[in-house]
């Protein structure tokens, strides 16, 4: 029964990494594109 409670608080970790990294994405498109413009 641990075993299985270890296993949903990685998949949660997991998944809040893996959409904490999708936006640090998101953000450095939209810094690379205004990047020209402030320079």
């Amino acid at each position: 029964m641990d075993g299985g409670i270890v296993l949903m608080a990685w998949g949660d970790q997991k998944q809040k990494l893996l959409s904490g990294r999708q936006e640090t994405q998101q953000k450095l498109k939209r810094i690379e594109k205004a990047l020209p413009f402030a320079v």
